[in-house]
């Protein structure tokens, strides 16, 4: 038999000393009785198992062993009342940290509504926390089913699950426990490996340009306003063209647009994506920014530029009762102007050339002549013919049109 004394502290006993703390019982006990067992002594010690041979004996064995791993408080409630009997003392531990009373009941239904994941736990150690009030409840004689414990953990997980949550809501299949904890981790490690990834890439939002481009502080020609909105979670675009690359596996029927009143909404957002747009910056030079993970919604009006995709990527945003600033990893500053209660950064078009078609170019300069059409293109700044197909204008030759009268008087009537 294997010799369970240690004087130092190490060994079977030194690992298996019960603290006293009533949510580690189960764990303890189950730990304890694998000891028992390569003693020999666990059908001895079990409440309701077969009594074996030289019980007397081996319960008082038992008893021995049980007692050198409690703490105080747990050795002064067996000592007494089942002194030298292991499975009685080993009755009453189960008694009294595994009790079926209604006040722990309430307890531990308290304990599993409220749960919520720490910022520093992980979430195999919050899942395990999940389990064990769970466990504790079934030990009570109170059964809690599977859907019950996965909505209690999905309500305890922080903003960052909210797209796992979402999917598993809308999911056609239902998943028992076992196979939502494997969801949950794998979801947790996916969004780690981006995190790590992006992290070692030390993407940043802002990226200056070499520009030396000054640009007035009041001149707002050619600006594009973005919205500085706290709530939103994602950049918002309204302009195509100034993404410089789509997110093809973006499935605009399975992206929901959630409101602050709560009301959420699919097919809003038409692509994601890489925007690169130009910000003038505190001293009035441009910089060229790439904003990442952009959402495309050509149905908004407003550009909404997101602080919190900003100050995950690095940057810092402050916010005074009269103004606000931006910085960015590499130092720029960007003003963020205040107008009544709102707060807006400004986007400029450094690339202001202007595209259309012969055809649309005749429209726009109000149906003037082709060949001087062509010959403007050379001489005027930013303008750009791209199709030179030219079909007859309806309504060039409707106003070229005259009436005739003719001078022949009409012959009388007879």
């Amino acid at each position: 038999m294997t010799s369970v004394s240690s004087a130092t502290g190490y060994g079977p006993r030194g690992r298996l000393l019960f603290n006293g703390d009533e949510k580690k019982y189960e764990l303890w006990e189950t730990k304890f009785l694998g000891y028992l067992h390569l003693q020999g002594l666990k059908q001895t010690i079990l409440p309701g198992a077969e009594t074996p041979e030289d019980f007397h004996s081996k319960n008082e064995t038992a008893y021995a062993e049980l007692i050198q791993c409690l703490d105080d408080r747990s050795l002064s409630l067996v000592m007494r009342d089942a002194e030298n009997d292991g499975r009685k003392a080993l009755m009453l531990l189960r008694d009294y940290h595994l009790g079926k009373g209604k006040p722990r009941v309430i307890a531990m239904y308290s304990e599993l509504s409220s749960l919520q994941k720490e910022t520093e736990e992980s979430i195999t150690d919050y899942i395990i926390r999940a389990e064990n009030a769970a466990a504790a409840l079934d030990n009570a004689g109170e059964t809690v089913n599977d859907a019950l414990l996965i909505a209690m953990i999905l309500k305890g997980l922080p903003v960052e699950y909210k797209a796992f949550s979402v999917v598993l809501a809308q999911g056609e299949k239902e998943l028992d426990f076992t196979q939502f904890k494997v969801a949950l981790k794998n979801y947790d490690d996916t969004e780690k490996s981006q995190t790590d990834t992006s992290s070692k890439e030390k993407e940043t939002v802002m990226k200056v340009s070499s520009s030396s481009r000054h640009v007035k502080r009041k001149d707002r020609k050619g600006h594009v306003s973005f919205l500085v909105d706290c709530g939103a979670t994602s950049h918002i675009v309204t302009d195509k063209s100034k993404f410089i690359e789509f997110d093809k596996n973006f499935d605009p029927d399975k992206h929901f647009i959630e409101l602050a009143d709560g009301t959420r909404t699919n097919g809003i957002a038409q692509g994601r994506g890489k925007v690169n747009v130009s910000l003038t910056t505190a001293d009035g030079n441009v910089a060229n920014v790439t904003l990442d993970n952009a959402l495309y919604v050509p149905s908004y009006k407003q550009n909404i530029f997101s602080v919190q995709a900003a100050t995950e990527k690095g940057c810092q945003i402050t916010f005074n009762s009269d103004h606000a600033e931006m910085i960015a990893t590499n130092g720029t500053i960007f003003d963020i102007e205040k107008h009544g209660r709102l707060y807006y950064l400004y986007s400029i078009n450094v690339n202001s050339e202007v595209k259309h078609s012969l055809e649309e170019w005749h429209k726009v300069l109000g149906h003037c002549n082709v060949r001087d059409i062509e010959k403007l293109e050379s001489v005027v700044k930013d303008m750009k013919i791209t199709d030179r197909k030219f079909s007859d204008c309806e309504v060039c030759t409707m106003g070229k049109m005259t009436q005739h009268f003719s001078r022949v008087a009409d012959s009388r009537a007879k």
